[in-house]
């Protein structure tokens, strides 16, 4: 959306001027000391922005809600992600490989497919697409043979992700993506992909409290219900 788009969709009533083809634009827009575009004026007030968000607080204008409710969800994610690399530190080092009551899944498949997930989510946010052989997962995994590559792989996939998802305005929470996952199709949009994932991560790393505790060990920093909140959780582990 552009801001023109922006400025019309709240009916909000704007002067255009072009200071690219129009030289007496381009001075005042340079009297006004602005630097860049896009530039707004208000008044007294002014603003360069490079993100309709910027332009909607700006303006004084409400969030919408499918954006709040984005916006939480990342940053729930987010901080079980966090989670998820803490608890990797505390694995004794023989259970690395040690099969979790997760479909027998070890911590390396288990993290490995969780921000894998992460990762595409990414790439559905800047290309509209969401492709996922899930089932390859198992096989791709093997290659991160030590917790520090692991770490390494999750911190990667996390850091990008919240790079982006940082940036995210309404249209994007909203915009419809083309999901393939092991070979079937549909189409939803960015917040119900974050939804769905979000929700499987949080399960996910429940596990893996309980797999620390198998050896005795009490996960250091774990996150109660509250700071998973948005994300809600069935009572039952397994």
């Amino acid at each position: 959306m552009t801001a023109k788009e922006f400025l019309s969709r709240n009916r909000i009533e704007y002067a255009e001027r072009d200071i690219f083809s129009d030289p007496e634009a381009r001075g005042e827009w340079r009297a006004l000391g602005f630097t860049g575009a896009p530039a707004v004026q208000l008044g007294d007030r002014r603003l360069e922005f490079f993100h309709l968000e910027q332009l909607r607080e700006f303006l004084g204008l409400p969030v919408e809600p499918a954006l709040t409710s984005f916006r939480a969800l990342a940053a729930a994610h987010h901080r079980v992600l966090e989670a998820m690399e803490r608890a990797l530190c505390a694995v004794p080092p023989a259970h690395f490989r040690t099969p979790t009551r997760n479909r027998g899944r070890d911590l390396t498949e288990l993290l490995f497919n969780v921000h894998e997930g992460t990762a595409l989510m990414a790439e559905a946010l800047a290309g509209g697409r969401f492709l996922w052989d899930a089932q390859r997962d198992a096989e791709r995994s093997r290659q991160l043979t030590t917790a520090d590559s692991l770490a390494q792989f999750c911190r990667t996939a996390r850091e990008q992700w919240w790079a982006r998802a940082a940036q995210v305005d309404i249209e994007d929470a909203l915009a419809t993506v083309e999901v393939e996952v092991n070979g079937e199709r549909g189409r939803l949009t960015n917040l119900q992909i974050l939804e769905k994932h979000a929700f499987q991560a949080a399960y996910y790393l429940r596990h893996v409290y309980a797999f620390l505790r198998q050896f005795g060990v009490e996960p250091g920093g774990e996150l109660t219900e509250a700071e998973m909140a948005p994300i809600r959780l069935p009572s039952e582990i397994y």
